[in-house]
């Protein structure tokens, strides 16, 4: 998925920067409507958790983050049983450890 996919997605602005606060808080609100305990469907719940960490990554990046290696900078991975969990690596915060070295 494309930035500007997921940007349109979450109906955020097209053309970025986006923060990770913006990011959330669109996410938060579209869910209440497409979640399925309140009769939207589940495959637009995926969708959106998706455009959700495409734009994350995009912020991170935006500031300057080094994104986690493991997780890719979503804090979040898969296990084997399909179950996701919080990245071990960076403690769900989707942030490496050694981005102050990065960085300069």
């Amino acid at each position: 998925m494309t930035p500007k996919t997921a940007a349109s997605l979450l109906r955020v602005s097209l053309c970025g920067p986006w923060t990770e606060d913006a990011v959330r808080a669109a996410f938060t609100d579209i869910v209440r409507k497409a979640h399925p305990d309140t009769g939207g469907a589940g495959g637009d719940l995926a969708r959106l958790k998706e455009a959700r960490d495409v734009l994350l990554k995009e912020a991170a990046k935006e500031a300057g983050i080094v994104p986690c290696a493991r997780c890719e900078g979503t804090g979040r991975m898969t296990t084997r049983s399909g179950r996701r969990v919080s990245c071990s690596a960076c403690g769900g915060t989707g942030e490496s450890w050694d981005k102050e070295i990065k960085r300069g």
